[in-house]
């Protein structure tokens, strides 16, 4: 029994010291975690591998109608820092920094005159082309430009269909009266020939 104890002592002994170990990291890797960043691909700075270049998504969303939101990344190779603006059907809504040379922009159809953008801010919307265009400061200088469009799609024939539906209530409701009035005037006019002939 003694030796039992013993043996089990021993293995969460190492089961501890592993533990230690493995969280830990030792010297050589807590050294190596405060490595400044260029030293960890390599020195010097020209070592380290480029960042990815950013890509244009959904630079044209084709067709779009009231209801429907947009998920722009307009890429224009933007500087970090730099204050991109953002103009919708050539007003400028808003600025905001960039992300990796691009920024996101989200647009929601909220009426074939109104569109919303990212907070949201309003911004008049027109039927068919629209256009939503990001301007700042080029990472390799001069300025960058970015520009992602849709179609709005409008049709009127739900205001066209309203009124003919509301003329056709009024035209029945007329035509109802007259023929009441016919049958009003007949019934009249049977009653007073019975009373003359009795």
């Amino acid at each position: 029994m003694p030796m039992l104890r013993h043996k089990m002592a021993a293995l969460i002994g190492v089961v501890l010291i592993c533990s230690t170990v493995l969280l830990y990291g030792g010297p050589a890797s807590a050294h190596s975690s405060t490595l400044p960043m260029q030293q960890a691909c390599g020195y010097p700075l020209s070592a380290c591998p480029p960042a990815p270049p950013c890509v244009v998504g959904n630079a044209d969303a084709g067709t779009v109608a009231v209801g429907q939101t947009i998920t722009f990344t307009l890429c224009g190779n933007f500087a970090p820092g730099a204050s991109v603006s953002i103009a919708v059907n050539g007003a400028v809504v808003m600025t905001k920094p960039p992300t990796n040379g691009a920024v996101v922009v989200v647009i929601t159809v909220v009426s074939q005159s109104l569109l919303h953008v990212d907070d949201p801010v309003n911004a008049a919307a027109v039927c068919g082309a629209n256009t939503v265009t990001a301007t700042g400061a080029s990472a390799a200088g001069g300025t960058g430009v970015s520009t992602g469009r849709f179609n709005l799609s409008c049709t009127s024939t739900t205001t066209k269909s309203g009124l003919a539906f509301t003329g056709a209530n009024v035209m029945l409701g007329l035509l109802l009266a007259a023929a009441l009035i016919i049958v009003g005037a007949v019934l009249v006019v049977f009653q007073r020939r019975r009373r003359q002939t009795i």
